[in-house]
C-alpha cells in the first residue's frame, strides 16, 4: 500500500528539532549565567587585576595603541577574552577590540596590546572580561 505523502509530514520533525535546538540555547546561557554569578568564581575574579594605559604610538587612520596589563592573583589559571571598549562622553561605543588571553599560570601576567579608535573630546576606555578558571 503507497501512502502519499502530505505537504505537513516533515513540518512536524522541523518545529522538533528546532524546539531542541532553542531549549539547548536558553539552557547553556542559564548555565552560563549560573556559572559567571557564582560566589566562587567572583571571588577568584575580584584577585585578577586588569590595567588600561594608552601608549605613544598612533596610526594614521586616527586608532591609538591601548596596552593592556592583566596580572593573575588567583589560585588558578586564568584564560578567557577581554573586550576592550573606547567610549564617547554619552557612554557610547566608539570602537572595541577582543582580545583573547591564553592560559595565564597564578601569580602570572602579560601585557596585550589594542588599537582602538578615541574620543577626541575626551578619551575614555573601558573594558569587560569573559573568562574561566582552571
Amino acid at each position: 500500500m503507497n501512502r502519499r505523502r502530505r505537504r505537513g509530514d516533515c513540518s512536524i520533525l522541523i518545529l522538533l528539532l528546532l524546539g531542541i535546538v532553542v531549549g539547548g540555547w536558553f539552557f547553556f546561557q542559564r548555565r552560563d549565567f549560573n556559572r559567571k554569578t557564582s560566589p566562587a568564581f567572583l571571588e577568584e575574579l575580584k584577585r585578577v587585576t586588569v590595567e588600561l594605559s594608552e601608549g605613544n604610538a598612533s596610526r594614521p587612520d586616527g586608532k591609538a595603541q591601548i596596552y593592556v596589563n592583566l596580572k593573575n592573583g588567583s589560585n588558578r589559571a586564568f584564560e578567557g577574552r577581554i573586550v576592550v571598549l573606547s567610549l564617547e562622553i554619552s557612554g557610547v561605543a566608539l570602537d572595541q577590540a577582543t582580545l583573547t588571553v591564553m592560559p595565564l599560570p597564578p601569580g602570572g601576567s602579560t601585557v596585550l596590546t589594542a588599537w582602538l579608535r578615541k574620543s577626541s573630546i575626551q578619551p575614555r576606555f573601558s573594558y569587560e572580561i569573559d573568562g574561566r578558571f582552571r
